[in-house]
């Protein structure tokens, strides 16, 4: 296996060293690549939820205007990482010849 420093960028070193070998590159592989992260940051969303009542109930306040931004930016990130989920099942689908390499590593 190569030291971090022989790879060409951080990415590369990622995507040779924990990516690939766990999650591969198939879009199957991907697929469930997006689902397992989907469940992380569900955990993730309701983690923080819980986290900004106890702060509430704490500090003796109705809302907590403050931090709702961390729970808006995860319901984005959710909602993001299902629809990237589902484009691969998309991509599945498509013709051979149809413009399907922009999905396709380089």
């Amino acid at each position: 296996m190569k030291s971090p420093r022989e790879y060409s960028t951080r990415q590369d070193h990622f995507v040779t060293v924990w990516a690939a070998p766990v999650f591969g590159t198939n879009d199957t592989e991907r697929f469930q690549f997006h689902k397992y992260r989907y469940n992380l940051e569900t955990h993730l969303f309701q983690f923080s939820d819980d986290r900004m009542k106890d702060i509430r109930m704490a500090c003796g306040m109705e809302q907590l205007w403050e931090a709702s931004f961390y729970k808006n930016a995860i319901e984005e990130m959710l909602e993001c990482r299902q629809f990237l989920q589902f484009s691969f099942a998309l991509l599945f689908y498509l013709e051979p010849d149809s413009q399907a390499e922009i999905f396709k590593p380089t």
